[in-house]
């Protein structure tokens, strides 16, 4: 069984795996994103020294967790 693909909300490609992604870390996020996203905002918001990244969140656009 496959599962469709969706866009990621971090890159914006259809590469989305409901299966297979990981949920937003960003502070008030309720986005799923796609591992790759996943691994680069965790590095993000490694480097930033915080989670509260308002201009990151609002380019992720509406929720679809």
């Amino acid at each position: 069984m496959t599962s469709s693909l969706e866009i990621c909300p971090r890159c914006k490609q259809r590469v989305l795996d409901r299966n297979d992604c990981g949920e937003s870390s960003l502070y008030r996020s309720r986005h799923l994103i796609c591992n790759p996203c996943f691994h680069a905002e965790d590095a993000q918001i490694e480097q930033e020294g915080t989670n509260d990244l308002p201009l990151v969140l609002a380019s992720y656009g509406g929720e679809n967790d």
